[in-house]
């Protein structure tokens, strides 16, 4: 998780409590800023990201999301550990090593489930591409259109459609698990940047301001488009919007061995669809009593029901027998579903109330940034702020360093250090030397792989 601070480093209010301290510490600083939206969005950035992490922990497609990265590189580590064994130096790209006579077989294999595993990120997360028409059968500036397209590769995927203006051709934006995702993160930053007004007692603006900025605008679609298509249905009432797009987020796991009949019920982008779909057609009392109502009309889990599988089937029993662990892997995935457990039983008792469970389980004040999260202040240094605990905030640093190496020495020749965001030609060099900004002496990706032995040219 990542915020980028470009003009004010709002570390002042982190853990503050006093509420007349931050609301003067707060004035102050907005009168000094020199750009004022700019101010706002960027004090509504850590909502962002706590919509992020809650979102991860407490919904069914999260922990799918998660469980897919970390199964993976539980088994680029296993590769690793490998070529640290037969005193192998690797060679990168993985995808032209593959080819030479005497590239190891694991490597083909690693290879092989890697495409696998990005074509399930793919799958769950980015169906669908922008697509424009020019289409005269509407003539709103709001014109919502869905339709069943082909997306790329083999999945189908719903649309959702806009024009800027009346005299703008059609666009048509896929509604994927990103633009659910991301669209709860922007609306949860709306939410912040007025609460901001609320502690200032300034009418700044700061949400109109990036609405009109942002909305309609193909470069930022995924933080708009299902957003205000979930939002229009509801008549703009946040709950409400709220309620959709976590239903969205409600994928049941089927069970080994298992089938579900509707394979649109694992989907975000189509639970998203139908439910709306359904709201339109037969215009409900609330969205709640939308969603039983569809449920029961297409044979689909109840959240609730799909929230019990998950937490007495899934995620307890995998806590269970997770033990003590001490390798990163594991002391990472056992982190995860400890938040996981303690979020799942509050989405017990509100299946569908995502803020609720902001306030109640993660009690985050103003500023408070979760716990795994990459800062980058005014000027371009970054602060990495990391679990309280030592073992388990080492763990998850390497985590996400070993998570991003696995993703580049597939296809790329040179590994980026992950935390070297702006900084000119960032990679990880061989003596293990950091060139990003950060002021440390070696990176975490070197640590990282120095702990498993692994050396890199």
């Amino acid at each position: 998780m990542i915020t980028s601070y470009e003009e004010t480093d709002f570390g002042f209010l982190e853990g503050e409590t006093d509420t007349n301290r931050i609301r003067g510490q707060l004035s102050a600083a907005f009168k000094s800023a020199r750009d004022k939206e700019r101010f706002g969005f960027e004090f509504s950035l850590p909502a962002h990201e706590r919509r992020h992490l809650l979102d991860l922990i407490s919904t069914p497609f999260g922990l799918k999301l998660f469980h897919t990265t970390i199964s993976q590189l539980a088994t680029f580590l296993e590769l690793l550990r490998g070529f640290r064994d037969r005193s192998i130096t690797p060679t990168r790209p993985f995808r032209t090593w593959m080819h030479e006579p005497n590239c190891p077989s694991d490597v083909i294999s690693f290879v092989r489930t890697y495409d696998e595993y990005s074509q399930a990120l793919g799958h769950y997360l980015s169906k669908g591409r922008v697509q424009e028409r020019k289409d005269s059968s509407s003539s709103g500036i709001f014109s919502v259109i869905i339709e069943e397209s082909s997306a790329t590769g083999l999945y189908r995927c719903p649309y959702v459609g806009y024009r800027e203006n009346v005299h703008s051709s059609l666009k048509l934006y896929p509604i994927n698990g990103m633009s659910i995702l991301e669209g709860l993160g922007f609306q949860a930053q709306l939410q912040s940047m007025d609460q901001l007004e609320s502690l200032i007692a300034v009418k700044a603006g700061c949400s109109d301001f990036w609405c009109q900025h942002l909305f309609y605008k193909e470069k930022y679609w995924q933080y708009w488009s299902t957003l205000l298509f979930a939002a229009h249905t509801c008549d703009y009432n946040a709950k409400k919007t709220t309620q959709i797009l976590e239903f969205s987020l409600m994928t049941p796991s089927v069970p080994p061995g298992g089938s579900v009949r509707d394979p649109e019920e694992l989907d975000p982008g189509f639970r998203l669809y139908w439910l709306i779909f359904f709201i339109f057609k037969n215009k409900p009392i609330d969205v709640e009593s939308a969603i039983d109502l569809l449920c029961k009309d297409k044979g689909w889990q109840a959240p609730r029901q799909v929230v019990r599988y998950e937490l007495h089937q899934r995620v307890e029993p995998a806590l269970r027998e997770a033990g003590q662990p001490s390798d990163v892997i594991g002391v990472v995935l056992t982190d995860f579903l400890e938040m996981a457990s303690r979020a799942f039983v509050l989405r017990e008792e509100y299946p569908l109330r995502g803020g609720l469970l902001d306030v109640r389980w993660l009690n985050l004040s103003l500023q408070t940034l979760p716990p795994l999260h990459l800062k980058i202040k005014p000027g371009g240094m970054w602060d990495f702020r990391v679990h309280s605990d030592p073992l388990k905030g080492g763990a998850w640093a390497h985590f996400k360093v070993l998570t991003a190496i696995m993703e580049s020495v597939v296809d790329h020749a040179k590994i980026k250090c992950p935390f070297a965001l702006g900084s000119p030609g960032p990679s990880l060099p061989g003596d293990g030397k950091c060139t990003c900004n950060s002021g440390r002496e070696r990176c975490f990706a070197a640590n990282a792989l120095d702990r498993l032995g692994v050396l890199w040219e």
